[in-house]
């Protein structure tokens, strides 16, 4: 963290901050009750394993955004006025185990439990409980037998990056540790004008700008002892007709990747925001008020690197752009029924953009999104009553939300 200020007199200033925290992190793993029951530990975590005697996480965070902003504030007697510049950037990753042609190394897979044996085979059942309990490679991930598939998987890669004779040889990894990222890169403006008038009023004014675009992709992190990873879908090579329809980049098919290289898919999700807003508020002496308005305009699109052999002619290149034009009103009051009672009101209503995290059907694969995007409102309110006394202080509030118009959206493989 760095922050500095320059007085250029009394009147002017001029501060900068900037500031930055990494952040490397194992991932707990969500688990089913039949896993805490075998185990009869509550804070049972699937996502890691011993390797060579010592604790890996197939799961962990490692992000680091720092922050830069410069200021400028004027004040006088009656106003405050600041407009701020905000820069920022950096990475944003999460690793998680992939597989290719091999069973799935998650410990707690459903068909790894005993449950899923218990009408069809007990006796088995029995042996998945019993390992269940007692076998700490049976309850967390068997890193060395994902070592030991990799090692026995000698492989030839036939016309590699789609180029005819282009044969490649040598261990094909069957699993790895990906790196899943969304780096962001975000510039805004911000300022904001308040002023105090001679009748009692209190006058804030306000827009903003903000523009962020979020760069989507995988990296290889570990390739676990093979030499390298073929970047194919292999849901869509067990299910697709379309002998295309298994390539991830249909511009460069039967990739090898190593350590370090970017594959399955690679966009940008952009998104714009203008923002006007302004407040009134009046003291009187029994009761506080103010009333609030803002506008907005936001919008958002896709602009893919890969032309997706499921979907080339909607992968790659920018999307249709999505806007939306957004309000907000508000208001609300304090009104005292003494020096320690008080009773406030508040209300609102907003209308605010979809996310594109649910806009987008599968922004990893496509430009599609959902049909009939809307914006969604939001109307609330909320009353209380409050007590403020030498030695007891108390809230009693009564408060509505109705938020309408929301997306639904999931994803899901069935087998």
């Amino acid at each position: 963290f760095i922050s500095a200020e320059k007085k250029l007199n009394t009147r002017h200033s001029i501060c900068f901050t900037g500031l930055g925290a990494p952040l490397k992190q194992g991932r707990q793993g969500l688990a089913v009750q039949e896993a805490l029951d075998l185990t009869g530990d509550n804070f049972y975590n699937p996502n890691w394993g011993y390797q060579q005697g010592e604790k890996r996480n197939s799961r962990v965070t490692n992000d680091h955004k720092p922050i830069l902003l410069l200021s400028h504030i004027f004040k006088t007697d009656s106003v405050e006025w600041t407009t701020s510049v905000l820069y920022s950037f950096g990475r944003d990753g999460s690793t998680n185990l992939n597989w290719f042609d091999a069973r799935d190394p998650r410990p707690d897979y459903y068909r790894y439990l005993p449950s899923y044996y218990t009408q069809r085979d007990p006796g088995y059942a029995a042996d998945l409980t019993s390992a269940w309990q007692n076998e700490s490679t049976t309850q967390q991930i068997d890193w060395d037998r994902l070592y030991q598939a990799n090692y026995n998987n000698l492989y030839t890669v036939q016309n590699a990056e789609g180029v005819s004779g282009n044969n490649v040889t040598g261990l094909r990894s069957k699993y790895i540790v990906e790196d899943q990222r969304a780096d962001p890169t975000r510039l805004a403006l911000n300022s904001v004008w308040s002023k105090a008038l001679t009748s009692g009023y209190q006058v804030t004014a306000g827009a903003s700008w903000n523009k962020q675009k979020t760069h989507y992709f995988k990296v290889v992190e570990d390739l676990l002892g093979g030499d390298f990873w073929v970047d194919l879908n292999q849901f869509a090579e067990l299910d697709s007709n379309d002998p295309n329809g298994s390539q991830n980049n249909l511009d460069n098919p039967n990739n090898v990747v190593k350590v370090g290289d970017e594959f399955s898919y690679d966009y940008d999700i952009h998104t714009q925001l203008i923002n006007a807003f302004g407040q009134v508020e009046k003291k009187f002496r029994t009761i506080e008020a103010y009333a609030g308005l803002s506008l907005s305009q936001t919008s958002f699109w896709r602009e893919g690197r890969y032309t997706n052999g499921l979907f080339p002619t909607n992968s790659k290149g920018k999307s249709d752009t999505e806007s939306f034009t957004n309000v907000g009103i508000k208001a609300g009051a304090i009104y005292k029924l003494s020096g320690r009672h008080y009773l406030s009101g508040n209300a609102a209503f907003v209308s605010r953009p979809p996310t594109t995290r649910t806009a987008f059907l599968s922004p990893r694969t496509r430009n599609s999104v959902i049909e009939g995007l809307t914006s969604e409102n939001v109307l609330a309110g909320d009353i209380s009553y409050l007590a403020r006394m030498p030695k007891l202080k108390g809230r009693a509030t009564l408060y509505y939300a109705k938020i309408s118009d929301q997306l639904w959206n999931r994803s899901f493989f069935n087998e």
